[in-house]
């Protein structure tokens, strides 16, 4: 997730710099925008406090409601009382790309690795918070990526025989309005790169260093793991390197998403959940309640499989 994270800083970065001066894009410029925006936000990636960065967040979902307001104050509405406008173009159903599209679907779903990580840094809140709080997050990404998805199909698609880009923004005039609203995804980009390496850091010192089982659970909050600085600064370090290393390797972000979204979404979202859910209820009686989490745990394994394989399909070319 990390180099999709770098190739997408890359590609907003270089088209904000082509836009700004009026030059085409190349090769070295996305490198030099990447290494001096990673160069802006590594301070950030040490810190050891993930409440520290609360602010950032809270930034970033500000900056959500503006794009989709500004979608759909300054582009769809205009579109649809145009006397240009039909539905008979659009296309609502379109099962031909829904092996390229899941893993990515998947992908932005992957917020439940930061869960344990929150709720540590929290001062015990009770279960039934931490999960009204899931819901409510879960519940915005779901309507921002919908949203956002739909009105920008109906306000750039303009007929059958006209190609939409992947890339919403791309559709967007080259002006200072698009200026703004790549700035502001970068920043939700830049900001989501230090988040994202607190769990990771987590599960490398786990991984690498033994450390003693806690009994009461995975979100027992009174003995966090704590890492100690020196593997703390070091671990950060080698993360970001790499990360940037690899992200050189191709410049298309959905390249990155369809492998991370496949594997790490299809596991660590659908996959996982229903493994410890069919342990939590193999135990279990039959009753209704436990039959519908039954059926639950029967379709997250159906999505959890088909999206982890969709890698493989779309490589053997099915779904083209």
């Amino acid at each position: 997730m990390l180099v999709g994270l770098n190739v997408a800083i890359s590609d907003l970065g270089s088209e904000i710099f082509s836009t700004i001066y009026g030059v085409k894009a190349t090769f070295t410029t996305r490198r030099c925008v990447l290494l001096v925006i990673i160069a802006l936000i590594t301070p950030f990636c040490f810190l050891q406090r993930i409440d520290f960065l609360s602010a950032t967040s809270l930034v970033a979902v500000i900056i959500y409601i503006i794009f989709l307001s500004n979608l759909l104050i300054v582009y769809l509405l205009p579109r649809i009382f145009s006397v240009y406008f039909s539905l008979k173009y659009f296309r609502l159903w379109r099962p031909e790309g829904l092996v390229r599209c899941a893993p990515i679907i998947a992908s932005s779903l992957c917020c439940q690795v930061q869960v344990s990580t929150i709720y540590s840094s929290l001062n015990n809140p009770p279960l039934s918070t931490m999960r009204k709080v899931l819901i409510c997050a879960l519940s915005f990404i779901f309507i921002c990526y919908s949203g956002a998805g739909l009105m920008g199909y109906m306000a750039f698609y303009h007929g059958l025989n006209e190609s939409l880009p992947g890339d919403m923004l791309a559709s967007y005039p080259e002006d200072h309005r698009a200026v703004h609203i790549r700035l502001g995804f970068l920043y939700t980009v830049a900001a989501s790169l230090p988040l994202l390496l607190f769990p990771l850091r987590t599960a490398l010192h786990s991984l690498l260093f033994e450390e003693a089982v806690v009994e009461e659970g995975p979100l027992y909050v009174d003995a966090p793991l704590t890492i100690p600085n020196l593997r703390f600064h070091w671990l950060t370090g080698a993360v970001i390197f790499l990360s940037v290393v690899a992200s050189q390797a191709t410049d298309k972000v959905e390249v990155i998403l369809t492998n991370t979204g496949g594997f790490a979404g299809g596991a660590s979202c659908y996959l996982l959940p229903a493994v410890i859910g069919a342990r939590a209820v193999g135990g279990s009686g039959g009753g209704r309640g436990n039959r519908s989490t039954k059926l639950i745990i029967c379709f997250l394994s159906f999505l959890g499989a088909l999206i982890f394989s969709s890698p493989f399909l779309t490589f053997l070319g099915v779904d083209t």
